[in-house]
């Protein structure tokens, strides 16, 4: 299935929760490398913002896999107060491209960067991610 098939079945969460220890830009890399191929075979599709150990991610894909992944990520002791934001059933997700796109916005140009298209206003997930990138210290 193609990620940017839409479906009945097609959830987005975003949370926000706060790193127990600062992530290294190493340590940010690692896991990304280890997530993208993992999300990809279970057709999940997202964005993770990271600022000095504040997190907010969204992930979109099918609702088994979206639920079986916030868990394991609740349970994950690199980060605390993990608090769900949005979960909802959408009819199309808001980055189809990317099986995790990340930004660190302890880099200017990330904190000044928007998400793109247009079409992905509509998207709750995106206008938290843009207000948690505008606002975050």
């Amino acid at each position: 299935m193609d990620v940017a098939d839409a479906d009945a079945d097609l959830r987005s969460l975003t949370y926000v929760s706060s790193a127990t220890a600062l992530l290294t830009g190493g340590e940010l890399l690692a896991m990304l490398e280890a997530v993208r191929p993992r999300n990809a075979e279970l057709e999940l599709s997202g964005m993770l913002l990271y600022s000095g150990g504040n997190i907010m991610q969204v992930i979109e894909g099918p609702a088994p896999a979206v639920e079986r992944t916030f868990a394991q990520i609740a349970r994950d002791g690199r980060h605390h107060d993990v608090t769900v934001l949005v979960d909802e059933t959408v009819g199309e997700r808001a980055f189809p491209e990317w099986s995790m796109g990340f930004r660190d916005l302890a880099s200017r140009e990330h904190r000044c960067a928007d998400f793109g298209e247009e079409r992905r206003t509509r998207h709750h997930a995106v206008r938290l991610l843009d207000l948690f990138r505008r606002t975050v210290r």
